[in-house]
């Protein structure tokens, strides 16, 4: 078990195995992980990757995108969260390009509660978001790299437990980065990465559940026959396209009849 107290996540050799495998995939995505946040987060903050902090007005087109991605974001603790995020910019800025341990810069970019430096939001998804954004695409220190933290979003977190077998806390999500059960995490995730594949590139798990693998309802796992009028969402999942189709656990895949097989009508 990787972990203290009752945080403890259960590992075999059998999981293990599935992430490092899952890893060397994740690790041949990089370039074009690259290519597609270039246009997904850059291209959308009218920023360079390599130049989010050569200005403040840069870094905070990119941090109002990684504040955004909090799940249902309040107005005003958007409006607070910019507000410390530009004064905290020369001090980040300093500790990103002249740092060498990820845990001293998360005490100003994670923004630890009870401190001037706090901003309501920033947990570990955001946190570990705007470190990736900094250091993995922008590449402002790459020597950090190795030490990022992965930013446990509703896709990776599902990804990992459905698909991949990690029997990982629910409450981590919503958990600090100084956390045991989110430490904890993270230290599987380190020890099962492969060879030169840094931890940071299991967070292309967020692609895969965003894209191949979209959260299929409950209307997904019932019949037609029992509910002839549920309703199926428009989602679907492209299990035949999929990075990680060859080392997914997950038992349900895509199963919901097709469109046009529920409108045919029964055969009497």
């Amino acid at each position: 078990m990787i972990g203290g107290m009752k945080q403890e996540i259960e590992v075999s050799p059998e999981l293990k195995r599935r992430l490092r495998a899952v890893s060397r995939v994740l690790g041949s995505k990089r370039e074009f992980m690259a290519r597609f946040m270039k246009h997904y987060i850059f291209d959308r903050c009218q920023v360079q990757a390599d130049r989010v902090l050569a200005s403040q007005n840069e870094f905070m087109s990119a941090m109002k995108f990684c504040l955004r991605t909090r799940q249902r974001t309040v107005n005003s603790d958007l409006r607070n969260g910019l507000r410390k995020m530009r004064k905290l910019y020369p001090r980040i800025k300093q500790s990103v390009h002249d740092g060498d341990d990820i845990n001293e810069l998360g005490k100003d970019v994670y923004s630890p509660v009870g401190t001037q430096r706090h901003v309501r939001g920033v947990g570990q998804k955001v946190g570990s978001l705007i470190l990736e954004v900094l250091i993995h695409y922008g590449q402002a220190n790459p020597e950090l790299e190795e030490q990022l933290y992965v930013p446990i979003d509703t896709h990776v977190f599902r990804v990992l437990t459905d698909c991949l077998g990690v029997k990982a806390p629910p409450n981590v999500k919503g958990a600090t980065y100084n956390a045991a059960r989110f430490q904890a995490l993270q230290k599987l995730l380190k020890e099962s990465a492969a060879t030169g594949v840094p931890r940071i590139c299991f967070d292309y798990l967020w692609f895969v559940g965003k894209v191949f693998c979209t959260e299929a309802g409950k209307e997904h796992a019932v019949t037609e026959e029992k509910h002839p009028k549920k309703r199926y969402p428009r989602t679907f999942r492209l299990c035949s396209l999929c990075w990680i189709r060859r080392h997914c656990i997950y038992e349900p895949r895509w199963d919901v009849p097709s469109r046009s097989a529920r409108a045919r009508p029964e055969a009497s």
